[in-house]
């Protein structure tokens, strides 16, 4: 068996940059029972709940309880996995986490974004300047996903009022 499921929840969600109060929402549990979770006083997890965890957190659900990943899944990935940047998984959380509304602004500062000169000058290089095979664009992915980690802040900021 590999390593403990309370060190794996516990340390995916630090990479992921996630308190335990924003897992607790996404999952739909209390912050009480992730501090459980990553303590080891709960062991057996709801299935529902293992799901969902396994979802946010980008990671199979067999990897989740510490067996190994055989690799089993050819189904396309929906959420982060293991090789996601920090940053662009805390980009999807605050994404999902937003309103149809609110992503629908987001949506289309993005698009806006990309209309800029210096992505079209890329375009027929992975159709937006955003390819993650080169240098250039991991520094275009990077740059767009603090400006939308920018506009989701002032979103959820004017939620709030």
């Amino acid at each position: 068996m590999g390593k403990p499921v309370k060190d794996i929840i516990r340390d995916r969600r630090i990479e992921l940059n996630m308190t335990m109060r924003e897992l607790s929402v996404a999952v739909g549990v209390s912050e009480g029972t992730v501090s459980r979770w990553e303590s080891g006083e709960i062991s057996n997890m709801r299935r529902g709940a293992m799901v969902k965890l396994s979802k946010v957190l980008g990671i199979p659900p067999n990897v989740l309880m510490g067996w190994p990943d055989l690799g089993y899944n050819d189904a396309p990935k929906t959420s982060p996995d293991l090789s996601t940047p920090p940053d662009l998984a805390e980009a999807i959380y605050l994404y999902k986490s937003l309103d149809d509304a609110d992503r629908g602004v987001i949506r289309g500062e993005m698009k806006g974004m990309l209309r800029h000169p210096k992505y079209n000058k890329q375009l027929d290089i992975a159709a937006s300047g955003l390819d993650e095979n080169t240098e250039a664009g991991l520094e275009n992915i990077r740059k767009a996903l603090d400006k939308l980690v920018t506009e989701i802040n002032k979103v959820q900021k004017k939620n709030e009022k």
